[in-house]
């Protein structure tokens, strides 16, 4: 068995003696961004939408918060998504 990561997909390529039983894709069908002002409050939020089904997508981040042109706050933020393995033969 076999994985290949590109493009925000997964594939993977289940083989037996070099003989290609199966492929799939690992598809989004569901993304949300999880968000905080502080990280504890990231992993609470982060838990609730993985216990719902969802999986982080990607790395953690920071994004400022505008107020009037002004940067007034911080939020740190985690992508989510919810998959399906979509056979491809």
């Amino acid at each position: 068995m076999s994985g290949v990561i590109g493009a925000g997909s997964l594939s993977l390529i289940v083989r037996r003696q070099n003989q290609t039983i199966m492929t799939a894709t690992k598809k989004v069908t569901q993304y949300k961004t999880a968000t905080a002002s502080n990280i504890a409050d990231l992993d609470a939020k982060v838990n609730e939408l993985i216990q719902s089904g969802f999986e982080p997508y990607g790395d953690p981040y920071v994004s400022d918060v505008e107020v009037e042109g002004v940067v007034d706050t911080f939020m740190v933020c985690q992508a989510m998504a919810k998959f399906i393995w979509e056979r491809s033969n």
